[in-house]
């Protein structure tokens, strides 16, 4: 997979698949910009982070939205959303050596159907 590719037109592509690709995506351009993957789809009881990367000590809690454009994506974490992903965060945070002191940012990465990536630093909290 590529920066080249096609969201919109991936043969066969259903929701779920285009939004896995975008991970990918969203995984590699944060690695390549230095950070370091500390986990994928992250659950807990209270809900799901598509990714967590650290950079410098911050660690990142990143929601990845696919959509055909980037301020539809950013539009689409609804405050529901950003509740439940503040509390799965607070739990990972729990288990890190700072625990709730760690410094933190939460991001959106945005990819539309171009694959091009957007990413929205300290987009909640």
């Amino acid at each position: 997979m590529t920066a080249h590719c096609d969201l919109k037109t991936a043969k066969g592509a259903g929701a779920y698949e285009k939004g896995r690709l975008a991970e990918v995506l969203v995984v590699r351009h944060y690695c390549n910009a230095g950070y370091v993957e500390l986990a994928m789809r992250y659950k807990t009881t209270h809900g799901e982070i598509d990714l967590i990367v650290e950079k410098d000590g911050v660690v990142v809690f990143v929601e990845v939205k696919a959509s055909r454009d980037f301020e539809r994506a950013v539009y689409r974490v609804t405050p529901r959303q950003q509740a439940r992903i503040e509390a799965t965060a607070l739990q990972y945070l729990a288990g890190c050596a700072l625990g709730l002191n760690t410094p933190c940012r939460f991001d959106v990465a945005c990819v539309d159907d171009r694959a091009g990536i957007k990413i929205v630093q300290n987009a909640f909290m």
